[in-house]
């Protein structure tokens, strides 16, 4: 792959109180997918194969959903299924490790899925931990987990988080959601926690074209890791760094320091041409003089130890009054009412679904009221399923009766997306690929 290139908004004006800078780092992969070489790929799907699995076709999808993922890998990849209930046991290979992708493996992996059957409960701790052995000896490639629940894990306390804990440096994990009995909160938990994405799947007929765009995205990783660099000059102290695009995500677990004014920020595997931006908050106190430029801070990018883009440095200039003192540009505006936005409407889900119809109401006319100031009409027609929007400037809403829990949970998931990169998926050819894909995994056009 090419150089990375790093560019940080314009806007770097403070009024001669303020104290904070906010900026949007904006990271792009070099290289036309077609033209890069994918790195070696390693993949574990963990399907959930609890009792609950064998209601209304959720197994038979399921199945048919893991073989279109085995398809979808690159000849050569290593691979293994893995079913979970109370606790988790190999499909395939049937002896603990990784297979090789090929026409043999395949068809082996495929009467192997064909032949599991649900039964015990939701250990989700002890899936991921199978997970982690299996992939713990491939450091060099490319560790991928898709994983599939229709429940609530039923760990003692403590147990998952401890998991996740031991998998955050060894793989990366995108988490589904089918059904109407799995939690939230713990799926967006998982994806956050291991940089991956959570989805809910409400049809589950949807689920093969789901996993094909899951593992088609993945095995178009040419880095495995990409790390960045920020050094703050002698007066700055770093308030935070999270992704905000395509996902959502705090990255306070994948910070180390690296010296008395820097840090390194993992941010994990990237394709070619893909694009991130990331939110830097800087407390800069009162340094800075009138109309003049001083450097706050840089940041670098590094792959296995070399530098792979020019540096983006960030800039302060304190100016009286107008309007180049105002606290935010667009962009930042708009990631913070997003951010706000996803509060709101996480919100009235939990409400919703613990039965507090009063106080969802409430939440989610706070979440429409902000997504009207934000102009994200997206946003407002995907509450409208679920709520009859009366007045959407004042936040005024009805929640409509009878909606099944598939399309809340959906929301409270769809919460931890940035709005503009939920509308450009799907392909002319009908293949759905990953939010924030440029081009469709199946045919590869532009999206």
């Amino acid at each position: 792959m090419d150089d990375f290139t790093m560019t940080v908004s314009e806007h770097r004006y403070l009024a001669p109180g303020a104290t904070e800078i906010n900026t949007i780092l904006t990271v792009r992969a070099g290289t036309e997918p077609g033209e890069a070489t994918p790195a070696a790929l390693a993949e574990v799907i963990v399907v959930d194969a609890s009792g609950s699995m064998t209601l209304r076709d959720k197994m038979a999808n399921a199945r048919r959903a893991t073989i279109a993922a085995i398809e979808m890998l690159p000849e050569g990849a290593r691979f293994a299924v893995v079913a979970g209930d109370t606790e988790a046991r190999m499909v395939y290979p049937r002896d603990f490790g990784l297979a090789t992708a090929g026409s043999r493996a395949r068809r082996e992996a495929r009467a192997a899925i064909r032949a599991t059957e649900p039964s015990g409960g939701t250990h989700i701790g002890v899936w991921l931990g199978l997970a982690r052995r299996l992939l713990a000896d491939r450091p060099d490639d490319v560790r991928h987990v898709t994983l599939l629940t229709d429940g609530q894990n039923q760990e003692q306390p403590g147990v998952l988080t401890r998991a996740l804990d031991d998998c955050r440096d060894v793989f990366q994990c995108d988490a589904r959601g089918i059904g109407a009995d799995w939690n939230a909160d713990e799926l967006i938990a998982i994806a956050e926690t291991l940089r991956g994405q959570a989805r809910a799947i409400t049809a589950t007929t949807d689920l093969a074209a789901d996993f094909r765009s899951v593992v088609g995205a993945w095995r178009a990783k040419s880095v495995r890791d990409l790390t960045l660099r920020i050094e703050l000059s002698r007066f700055a102290r770093l308030r935070h760094f999270r992704q905000v695009h395509p996902t959502k995500t705090e990255l306070d677990s994948f910070t180390r320091p690296a010296g008395e004014q820097a840090v390194t920020v993992a941010t994990g595997a990237w394709a070619a041409g893909e694009l991130r931006e990331y939110e830097l908050g800087v407390d800069v106190g009162r340094a800075g003089e009138l109309n003049t430029d001083l450097r706050a801070g840089r940041v670098d990018a590094f792959v296995g130890g070399r530098r792979r883009a020019a540096p983006a440095v960030v800039l302060l200039r304190r100016t009286e009054g107008g309007v180049l003192s105002l606290p935010l540009d667009d962009k930042s505006r708009r990631y913070s009412l997003e951010a706000q936005m996803s509060r709101a409407l996480g919100d009235g889900c939990a409400a919703y679904l613990r039965k507090e119809g009063g106080q969802a109401e409430r939440d989610v006319g706070r979440a429409v009221a902000i997504a009207h100031e934000a102009g994200d009409q997206d946003m407002l027609d995907r509450i409208a399923r679920v709520a009859e929007i009366d007045d959407p400037a004042a936040g005024l809403v009805r929640l409509r009766p009878d909606v099944p829990d598939e399309w809340w949970l959906e929301l409270a998931v769809d919460k931890t997306y940035s709005r503009q990169s939920r509308t450009d998926r799907r392909c002319v050819c009908g293949f759905t690929s990953a939010p924030g894909a440029r081009t469709c995994e199946e045919c590869r056009r532009e999206l």
